[in-house]
């Protein structure tokens, strides 16, 4: 990573919100890929994990790494699954609303989907400009914690603007789309345990997002 990160992002993975392969090591890549734990235990069932940097060459018998060579079988199969097929967009802020064209960003990330439906919904029902703008910050694929650190934040401030406005948050009410909205609307009501966790992530979101908001600053200023 470009700079440290600060100690508060350790408690993600004491929390369970992040998973790690191993435990003792600190990733210095991340692209909100998602695993179950049962994966992640099968994961960890591997016997060799060879940590000397990038590879750098693939021939029969041998890969080269940045860190040194390694053997292997002359009929190893290798698979990668590094690559990132939108790693184009990491630096792309472009606005999504622009004068006689829009051009489709993540503004709900990691959410594809309801970025490019959400998009279409303002493009519809939202006529003022400057409130299109709010509502559509764009939010560019990830590479590190701190892009996530950033993304959150802005997410964040896309969902209050989307909420804000009474069509799109009518149409947000029964979107499918949106995982978390869907979970809390789907809490039975005589579950008074689980309404009482769904009410308490709803008091806890906005001091999220503040906290969210001074770390981002700890990183870029």
């Amino acid at each position: 990573m470009a700079r440290s990160v600060p100690d508060d992002v350790g408690g993600m993975a004491e929390c369970g919100a992040w998973l790690r392969v191993d435990d003792q090591i600190r990733p210095t890549m991340y692209h909100a890929a998602t695993v179950t734990a049962s994966e992640l235990a099968r994961l960890r069932t591997l016997g060799r994990v060879i940590r000397s940097g990038k590879v750098v060459q693939i021939e029969p018998g041998l890969m080269t790494l940045e860190g040194g060579r390694v053997n292997s079988p002359a009929s190893a199969l290798y698979i990668d699954c590094s690559a990132s097929a939108i790693a184009h967009n990491r630096l792309d802020r472009t606005p999504v609303f622009s004068p006689g064209r829009i051009d489709p960003q993540f503004i709900g990330f990691p959410a594809i989907c309801l970025s490019v439906a959400m998009i279409g919904i303002i493009e519809a029902r939202v006529e003022d400009d400057d409130e299109r703008q709010r509502m559509t910050r764009a939010m560019p694929a990830i590479d590190t914690i701190e892009d996530w650190i950033d993304r959150f934040v802005v997410n964040a401030e896309n969902q209050q603007a989307w909420m804000a406005n009474e069509a799109v948050r009518t149409w947000l009410s029964s979107c499918r789309l949106d995982a978390v909205a869907a979970m809390m609307r789907s809490v039975p009501d005589d579950d008074g345990e689980a309404c009482r966790w769904r009410d308490r992530m709803r008091e806890l979101a906005p001091m999220a997002a503040t906290n969210m908001r001074r770390l981002s600053g700890r990183l870029t200023g």
